[in-house]
């Protein structure tokens, strides 16, 4: 194999264009928690939507491949609760179907473990007609205290298809097969795995994904600004084993007693481990640094406690409308993400005190183990159905990352032989297996040590997008990720593609302008991550308006047709400014 060092001095060169045409980003070769099981949904008519998606792709480095774009502005909701509120066909027909297809049409199917929302989406989805089936499946009768005619944005994409199965099990109190309630023991989630009522996993059980919001800004929740602050928080805090205390309210209001009797083995499990954990009687605590909180209260003002919260908390507060923002005298979710913490809960209905519809105070002893921020929630909601869960699926803060080295690539180079990569770990690392990626697909898992060639002929020309993922034995099976921008090229070809920009920011108002050298034999089109914008005329700019972007900072693409080959250009880095 051979190498043409400075990718940078050879700019915008080919990639490849899969059946269903995905795109790579260039990035630096840097060591991350993995992210290429995460699926990120955008509302393409929100603003706001649109700039905290650009921001979270950034941040984490989501494959363009895994970024998903819905036209939702004639979405139905509810006007008299600013927009929280929708149907359950609306949410099939204009949020689960386009999802689900869309990850079949990729190829998304075996990797995609978190389905997480930007901004500017219906929390609330009105879902009576399949309340109604429940009702006629199991012989149950109404009642308000348990079966409340609505389920939240996240619960409802956790639960996929079961919600409108002719037997839909949502409403039941033991719907969520993924929580262990046999044992406080941890495990992590995979999309692939089928859970059964007993909780193993075999056949006969249900296949789901971990959903979450990234923020809610319906009136009273997070600004964009705080929306970004606390996202940048979470990113940041990964494998950052923040100190602090977990604490645990516990006096006479019912929203603490509710799960009282699981403090004591909660906070027993965390002291085991090093950490601290308070249980207390009072509703907040007192001039502390939260890593956790357990909370059970209508009213709180979390400034009044003069505690801060560590990078990458979670903090869950029991009280009737913690997820309904037109409910506005009470404490919303937000209230604690705009204070600073990474994660938090709240019900869009009033759930009456049952503690299955709420986490469990080992929410926090996962989270502990190194679990993911959603892992650790959904692994102890036996009934989440009226439970919004917001922040950044992946934050991991107790995870430990697992060094390796990966031989035969350097990043931002050109290859124009075979490639082979071998993928080794540090002395002290307790890596299991790796996964490689190539061009945001998942490819084959590979063993350490374990020597993996691809002849020069096997690549379409062009750049290429390569990640190296390890997966620890631990039991939140850490994922630790490396990323690799190369360009392949095969023999001699002299023909680069090269897609420019005049000026790579613009404002929000104004316009950016790409050129291509379309030639007669040369077709071109722009692309932005899995949305195309325009195609190029012979010889002509195509003139991009910058609020098709989005505020923030987006790569895009030019995908080519010449003699009878479709390649894609290294993607060219715009911003876009208030």
């Amino acid at each position: 194999m051979r190498f043409v060092k400075n990718l940078d001095l050879l700019n915008n060169f080919l990639s490849i264009i899969v059946v269903l045409i995905v795109f790579i980003f260039p990035m630096k070769q840097k060591t991350s928690c993995a992210q290429e099981n995460v699926l990120l949904v955008v509302n393409a008519d929100a603003p706001d939507s649109m700039a905290l998606a650009n921001h979270y792709q950034q941040l984490r480095n989501i494959p363009s491949n895994n970024v998903v774009y819905l036209p939702l502005g004639a979405m139905e909701v509810n006007e008299k609760d600013s927009g929280e509120t929708t149907t359950s066909d609306e949410f099939r027909d204009k949020i689960y179907q386009p999802i689900i297809e869309t990850i079949e049409q990729r190829g998304l199917d075996a990797q995609i473990d978190y389905i997480t929302f930007s901004c500017s989406f219906p929390t609330r989805i009105s879902c009576k007609p399949e309340l109604i089936k429940f009702q006629k499946a199991t012989g149950t009768k109404y009642s308000i205290q348990n079966h409340a005619p609505g389920i939240s944005l996240t619960s409802a994409m956790f639960f996929g298809e079961g919600m409108f199965s002719d037997s839909p099990v949502i409403f039941d109190f033991h719907s969520n097969w993924y929580a262990n309630l046999k044992s406080n023991d941890s495990r992590a989630f995979s999309n692939q795995a089928r859970y059964r009522s007993d909780g193993t996993t075999g056949d006969g059980g249900v296949r789901y994904r971990l959903s979450t919001i990234l923020a809610v800004n319906h009136p009273g929740g997070s600004s964009l600004a705080q929306a970004k602050k606390q996202l940048t928080r979470s990113a940041e805090a990964d494998g950052t084993q923040p100190k602090g205390i977990f604490y645990f309210a516990s006096n006479s209001d019912p929203r603490t007693t509710t799960r009282r009797n699981q403090f004591a083995g909660a906070a027993e499990a965390l002291k085991a481990m090093g950490h601290q954990a308070v249980i207390d009687r009072f509703a907040m605590p007192k001039n502390q640094t939260v890593v956790g909180a357990t909370l059970g209260a209508p009213k709180l003002e979390w400034k009044n406690s003069k505690s801060t919260f560590a990078k990458g908390a979670i903090c869950d507060n029991f009280t009737s409308y913690g997820g309904y923002w037109r409910k506005t005298e009470q404490t919303h979710l937000t209230e604690f993400l705009n204070a600073g913490a990474a994660g938090a809960v709240g019900t869009m209905y009033e759930p009456y005190t049952f503690a299955r519809k709420i986490p469990t105070a080992f929410s926090h002893v996962h989270y502990a183990r190194g679990c993911t921020l959603a892992d650790s929630i959904y692994q102890t909601v036996a009934s989440p159905f009226q439970l919004v869960v917001v922040g950044d699926p992946i934050c991991r803060p107790f995870a430990k990352t697992s060094p390796f080295e990966v031989a035969g690539i350097t990043d931002r180079s050109v290859v124009d032989g075979d490639l082979k990569l071998t993928m080794t770990p540090a002395a002290d690392s307790k890596i299991d297996h790796f996964l490689l990626y190539v061009d945001g697909l998942l490819k084959q898992q590979v063993e350490p040590n374990q020597a993996v060639q691809i002849a020069n002929k096997d690549w379409a020309e062009g750049f290429h997008d390569v990640r190296c993922v390890a997966i620890d034995a631990s039991v939140g099976r850490v994922r630790t990720s490396k990323s690799f921008g190369i360009y392949v090229r095969h023999g001699d070809n002299p023909i680069i593609p090269n897609l420019k920009v005049d000026a790579q920011s613009a404002k929000l108002s104004g316009e950016f302008v790409f050129r291509f050298p379309a030639g007669e034999a040369i077709q071109a089109q722009l692309w932005h991550n899995s949305r195309k914008l325009g195609t190029f005329a012979k010889d002509q700019p195509l003139r991009i308006k910058a609020d098709q972007l989005g505020v923030g900072t987006s790569k895009l693409v030019a995908i080519v047709r010449q003699r009878d080959v479709t390649t894609v250009t290294v993607p060219v880095e715009v911003t876009v400014k208030r």
